[in-house]
């Protein structure tokens, strides 16, 4: 026993310096293994990647698709698939503020003033509680209490009026053929149509821009043009319509660059010029001189 443990101790103090290296391993295998088998799992599930949400200003211009006559009489009379659609399209679009059973408890209604609709009593609805009512509801908002969502097709307006509905379980009455012709008259229902062009917000502006001056203003060249001459007079004037109620009063800049130049920057900014003329050569002045009158007289052909 005693050459046992002779060897023993021996063993050990030869591996006693390796042990903070070992222990250390240790520890590593141990963060590796869990990393691998619970951290990389979630990590690389598609469902908790984020991803960077598009800008929906920069959305590219979508054409409204067609929408099909609809049976209004089977949609107001409704169907326990219809009432499921409506539950889906609930929990997306409504349940945040109204809550998953309707009271107006949602977590996202709770620092609103008025609190949001409970769906589950008859007292207090804005416009009524009948499927005409909600869908009309839907359709055109209640102004800063609610948004609409007239974006949503007609089906899915109906579906969400139907599951509306049924998170009460009070009468809610039989519809009106008054509202009913209203609503089918006023949204198109059974004639069918086309949803709006959705276009951005920057695309709009600059066609706007391109496209529309203000009455009485310069005609300035769209941004697309790229020559000298429509580069300058874009430099040049700031303000279209108050350049060309300046020039309109001014006398002597048709036949002179130096008028031109003296009129221009003797009122600018006021004038609508731009203070970038300040830098412009005796050539450019010319320029702008030949411009101007160009546009001023394609301003005013009829």
């Amino acid at each position: 026993m005693s050459e046992l443990g002779d060897l023993y101790h021996e063993n050990f103090r030869k591996l006693r310096p390796y042990f903070p290296v070992l222990a250390l391993c240790g520890v590593a295998t141990m963060v590796f293994v869990l990393f691998a088998f619970l951290v990389m799992p979630r990590a690389l599930d598609p469902r908790v990647l984020y991803f960077p949400p598009a800008d929906p200003l920069d959305a590219k211009p979508v054409a409204g698709k067609p929408i099909p006559p609809m049976d209004v009489a089977a949609m107001l009379a409704g169907s326990p698939e219809l009432v499921a659609a409506g539950k889906s399209e609930y929990a997306i679009q409504c349940q945040s503020c109204h809550g998953p059973e309707g009271k107006g408890n949602g977590p996202a209604g709770l620092a609103l003033n008025p609190r949001p609709r409970n769906f589950t009593v008859p007292d207090g609805w804005k416009t009524g509680y009948k499927i005409t009512d909600i869908y009309h509801t839907l359709s055109e908002g209640l102004g800063a209490v609610m948004p609409a969502f007239d974006v949503l097709s007609p089906e899915k307006r109906f579906a969400l009026a139907h599951y509306v509905q049924s998170l009460g379980g009070f009468n809610h009455g039989p519809e009106d053929a008054t509202a009913v012709a209203f609503l089918n008259q006023n949204y198109h229902l059974s004639e069918g149509g086309r949803e709006p062009n959705r276009v951005s917000v920057p695309f709009m502006m600059a066609y706007l821009a391109e496209r529309e001056q203000p009455a009485g203003a310069i005609p300035l060249p769209p941004e697309s043009d790229g020559s000298d001459e429509a580069r300058l007079l874009r430099r040049a004037v700031a303000d279209p319509a108050r350049v060309a109620r300046t020039l309109e009063r001014a006398a002597g800049w048709q036949v002179s660059s130096a008028s031109l130049a003296e009129i221009a920057l003797a009122g600018s900014p006021a004038n609508g010029v731009s203070a970038a003329v300040g830098t412009l050569s005796r050539t450019q002045w010319e320029q702008l001189r030949t411009s101007l009158l160009e546009h001023l007289s394609r301003k005013n052909q009829p």
